[in-house]
């Protein structure tokens, strides 16, 4: 999943879609701090829900954000 995102994000940065995901070192914490609460479930708004380890997930979307737009 991690990878899909990556690869999405940096095609985004080479498009007219470039920063469209505000990223700041606040962004970071907001990812850690949700990772936090151990969820089973993510659901996003435009997209297919997730069910699993939801720590593991969110602190990977938050190595990947900073990778790519930090």
């Amino acid at each position: 999943m991690a990878e899909r995102c990556r690869e999405l994000l940096k095609s985004y940065q080479q498009s007219p879609f470039a920063d469209y995901i505000p990223y700041s070192p606040a962004a970071d914490r907001v990812l850690h701090d949700l990772a936090a609460l151990r969820p089973k479930t993510l659901a996003v708004m435009h997209g297919s829900s997730f069910s699993g380890d939801g720590k593991k997930a969110i602190e990977e979307l938050a190595h990947v954000w900073k990778e790519v737009l930090g």
